[in-house]
């Protein structure tokens, strides 16, 4: 039993680890696979190729295309779709642009890299500006632009603006790098792997534990001296409807408790949402599953009527019940009640008798009318609560005999009519 238990809580606790996976799957499969338009840069290298001293600028002259220059640098730029909707010529409403500040200027601006290599880029060069005219831009599709620079001042400005795109996105972390170099058909198979596999792990888990799980069958443990006292508590709430003479129905009420380790040491019970017009007519029995019983109440108090009480029956109450109102009362039985078609061993004042007694078996409640012209019901059925000690083993009875036909009185001078 305990290893079925205990792989119940495995499996749900798979069931559950295998839902959070999904769900953080399925937002990532969402975000990476959405419809985004995007364009970003990454400056891949930046560094001087000639830088004059200024101790020797009177002595050293360096030409470009005839014109001097000094502090020569080479950037290369690599802009990048990295959404996965194209970008059309049409999407440009100002081309890219790549503007030195400060005294730099451009030497010479190329393109030196492209995937596909079939993509046709054209720049143009003025002064401070590179211009990129408009190309078609597939998601993953880029180009690298080498700049020559002269009078590097050390900062550039890249612009452009493209419908659906908010501003050119800066590829500086590796994270970025890793995203953008992992293709996303990768990305997608990689979930959905991952899902099936968590999914089908649960789904072995769930089979094994309803058909195939092998189970503990080995006997429940003796009580240990740890075990402390516990409470169970029982109900029917079936309506119990009480004629104007005789049996009600049900007859009897029944509870059946099973598995239950231990023996009784307290038992009180208590029924439920009482109304009738003469209470004294009214008789209530309890009956133990081995043969044993308790009159609760019987011929008690006046002729008047009661409505919607609870009644609770405790050895422990202070008082025994005089008249018929919501309380706890001790067992207030008369003998002089008779409850047909009742078989027991033998009739208790008190429900102490059940004390060190198995909770097992089928317990349940006879109520009798004994006088005619009123009804009445239990609205709200009865209950049976009991305190069990697992350290002391039930007392041994015996069945109740099949020729005992009636109850028998607590004392031979009494007789039941």
């Amino acid at each position: 039993m305990h290893t079925n238990l205990a792989l119940v809580d495995t499996a749900e606790w798979i069931g559950a680890v295998a839902s959070i996976i999904a769900v953080i799957l399925s937002v990532i499969v969402y975000l990476l696979t959405r419809k985004k338009k995007a364009l970003s840069y990454e400056v891949l290298s930046e560094y001087s190729l000639i830088s004059i001293a200024d101790e020797i600028k009177g002595n050293l002259q360096v030409l470009y295309g005839g014109n001097p220059v000094e502090n020569v640098h080479l950037l290369l730029v690599k802009f990048l779709n990295s959404g996965n909707v194209p970008i059309t010529t049409s999407d440009f409403e100002r081309p890219i642009t790549l503007q030195l500040r400060g005294e730099s200027k451009v030497l010479s601006a190329e393109r030196v890299k492209a995937s596909p290599d079939n993509l046709r880029v054209s720049l143009k060069v003025e002064d401070k500006v590179v211009t990129v005219e408009p190309a078609l831009m597939n998601g993953g599709d880029f180009f690298t632009t080498k700049v020559l620079i002269g009078q590097y001042s050390g900062s550039f400005d890249i612009d452009a603006r493209i419908v659906g795109v908010k501003s050119i996105r800066v590829l500086r972390r590796q994270t970025d790098r890793a995203l953008r170099d992992w293709k996303l058909p990768s990305i997608r198979t990689f979930a959905a792997i991952l899902i099936l596999v968590t999914f089908a792990l649960f789904l072995i888990f769930i089979a094994n534990n309803n058909s195939g799980t092998p189970q503990d069958d080995s006997p429940t443990p003796s009580p240990t001296p740890e075990s402390t006292p516990y409470e169970i508590v029982n109900s029917n709430t079936t309506r119990i409807v009480i004629p104007t003479f005789g049996a009600a129905t049900p007859y009897p009420a029944e509870i059946a408790i099973s598995g239950t380790m231990g023996s009784i040491q307290k038992l009180t019970v208590e029924v439920l949402d009482l109304s009738h017009a003469c209470m004294s007519d009214v008789g209530v029995l309890l009956a133990g599953p081995n043969g044993q019983g308790v009159i609760l109440m019987a011929d008690v108090g006046s002729c008047d009527p009661v409505n919607h009480a609870n009644l609770i029956f405790d050895d422990d109450a202070q008082a025994s019940m005089s008249s018929v109102a919501s309380g706890r009362y001790r067992p207030s039985g008369k003998a002089n009640m008779k409850f047909p078609r009742v078989s027991l061993t033998q009739v208790k004042t008190t429900l102490s008798s059940f004390n060190g007694q198995s909770p097992n078996g089928t317990w349940g409640i006879y109520v009798f009318d004994d006088a005619a012209n009123d009804r009445g019901r239990f609205e709200g059925g009865w209950k049976l609560t009991m305190t069990v000690d697992p350290r002391v083993a039930p007392q041994q009875s015996q069945p109740p005999s099949k020729a005992t036909a009636s109850i028998q009185p607590p004392k031979p001078s009494t007789s039941i009519r």
